[in-house]
């Protein structure tokens, strides 16, 4: 898998970002009750997390069926 760390479109880094994004925001909330607004915006955070996860569980499951497949395939053996 690439790095991360190297590269500023790679969505799994801007999974992450969001990720952190919505925890702050979601810590922030937990001081303010639970009127409707609250309520609704923490469910939209959740909302948030959930997709993002999602994205990145889907993103290395194909990251570890395309590393499978190049090593079942492997190398090409010469055969004499």
């Amino acid at each position: 898998m690439r790095n991360i760390y190297k590269s500023g479109d790679c969505v799994l880094w801007d999974s992450l970002n969001a990720i952190k994004q919505a925890q702050i925001q979601l810590h922030l909330l937990n001081g303010e009750g639970a009127n409707p607004t609250v309520i609704a915006s923490r469910i939209q955070l959740c909302d948030v997390l959930l997709g993002e996860i999602s994205g990145i569980r889907t993103s290395l499951a194909r990251h570890l069926e395309y590393t499978r497949g190049a090593v079942q395939t492997g190398p090409v053996q010469l055969h004499s």
